[in-house]
């Protein structure tokens, strides 16, 4: 694809994006805040969502032109992405309970490797059995990491638009990835910094979905950039595992809804939701930039601001809030 069409592809698709989630702003369902101390939820007053039903259009549309090059992909990126898309929209309407959210997961990463596209190889290393195995945890965390961390304005859908928008030079895949970059684009005024709409479990949990396996496809058609999707969402997943990890060891219920994410604890200590977003956006860069840094000893460095920015956030949690 020529510069000149992406660019266009880029500005339809973010014109597009904005129409619809304009449309959601007036008719989309609401996301009420929480009644109790402890919620997860940082708003006080009732907020549209659904706001990524936009991207999650144009995400699928262009699937069905990257199938066309790779078609063990259609069952899981198209196929599954659709069920994650639909059954993530009516939870948006209906709050379904969690079970069928995880349920509708389960199938859609089933789908994928089960189409045959699975990691089967670590470097020289082949994983064998292993190999469909981790692919499906992989495609299950991430889908769930994304929409954990979709808490403040702009945090999820900015990442997701960096991650995406780094993988636009990929040969073969990279469309999908600028479609993504540009729905999110057309989001991300609505909700950012101030949000008149959330992103919601559709837009949060199919962002995560379509990025887990597109870095699977990398990971199999083009091995150097394998790692550019996993270190841009690396500041997301070590949030998540750090979270969960921390909440185990406290013997806590994982299914009851909290405030104790890292990107969460800063912000309750004090610091302001922009910056709190602008840090994560940075270290997504970051991490990309090390993905495609011309030597390997560049990856290592992509750990070290979300690791000193957890213990900086610990520190001034431990120091500032009675309960973290």
């Amino acid at each position: 694809m020529t510069t000149w069409l992406s660019v266009a592809v880029f500005i339809i698709v973010m014109a597009f994006s904005a129409a619809v989630t304009l449309a959601m702003i007036r008719r989309g369902p609401l996301d009420q805040p929480d009644a109790g101390p402890n919620g997860r939820k940082m708003h006080t007053r009732p907020v549209p969502k659904g706001g990524g039903l936009g991207t999650v259009l144009a995400v699928l549309g262009a699937s069905v032109w990257v199938v066309r090059d790779m078609p063990s992909l259609a069952p899981g990126l198209l196929g599954g992405g659709t069920l994650i898309a639909v059954v993530a929209y009516m939870d948006d309407v209906r709050d379904w309970p969690f079970t069928i959210k995880l349920g509708a997961q389960l199938a859609a990463a089933a789908l994928v490797v089960g189409g045959g596209v699975w990691v089967d190889h670590v470097g020289p290393v082949p994983l064998g059995w292993a190999g469909p195995v981790l692919t499906f945890a992989w495609i299950v965390y991430v889908t769930n990491a994304v929409n954990f961390m979709d808490g403040i304005n702009g945090l999820a859908a900015g990442t997701c638009a960096i991650a995406g928008l780094a993988i636009a030079g990929v040969e073969g895949l990279g469309l999908a990835g600028l479609v993504m970059a540009a729905g999110l684009a057309g989001f991300l005024p609505f909700n950012f910094p101030r949000a008149r709409i959330f992103l919601g479990d559709v837009g949060s949990q199919f962002c995560g979905f379509a990025l887990a396996v597109l870095a699977v496809a990398i990971a199999r058609i083009s091995p150097p950039d394998a790692l550019v999707i996993p270190l841009a969402l690396l500041v997301l997943l070590l949030d998540v595992a750090f979270t969960l990890v921390r909440r185990l060891l406290a013997h806590e219920r994982l299914t009851q809804a909290h405030r104790s994410h890292l990107y969460q604890l800063a912000h309750r200590a004090g610091i302001a939701v922009p910056w709190v977003t602008g840090a994560v956006w940075a270290m997504a860069a970051w991490g990309v930039l090390c993905a495609y840094a011309p030597w390997p000893a560049a990856i290592p460095l992509a750990l070290i601001p979300p690791a000193g920015a957890g213990l900086w956030t610990l520190r001034r949690a431990r120091a500032r809030l009675a309960n973290w």
